[in-house]
């Protein structure tokens, strides 16, 4: 008995808490559900948003610029507790399980518009 009580408080003691350095699965979740609430609150807001707004070419200028800021990020502040934990393995599974749900979601959406190029629409831009 008393055995089991000290490997208990031995595992209380070696809890950290939550936003305490190295960041870990508990923050990447709590990332994920808090970027996932805000674009959901940002959708009902907002309203439609007209798809010609994100469309073809501006999509691509998104991604350039995101791109950049994430190699600048990396660059000027690699030892940053954010920056450097996006580079690690919890924020990759808990990003890519995030991703998951969505791509799921949008797979039960219809989202073709035949205005596009067929290249545009065969690239999923």
């Amino acid at each position: 008995m008393n055995i089991i009580g000290n490997e208990m408080n031995d595992n209380r003691r070696t809890k950290k808490p939550v936003w305490v350095g190295p960041w870990g699965y508990t923050e990447g979740w709590l990332m994920a559900l808090g970027l996932l609430i805000t674009g959901l609150t940002l959708q009902v807001s907002t309203g439609r948003l007209n798809p010609a707004a994100l469309a073809w070419p501006v999509n691509l200028y998104t991604g350039i610029i995101f791109t950049l800021v994430l190699i600048a990020a990396w660059t000027f502040f690699r030892k940053s507790v954010p920056v450097n934990w996006l580079s690690r393995v919890p924020a990759a599974i808990t990003s890519i399980v995030l991703v998951t749900f969505l791509v799921i979601i949008m797979g039960f959406t219809l989202q073709e518009d035949a205005q596009n190029p067929v290249w545009v629409q065969k690239l999923g831009l």
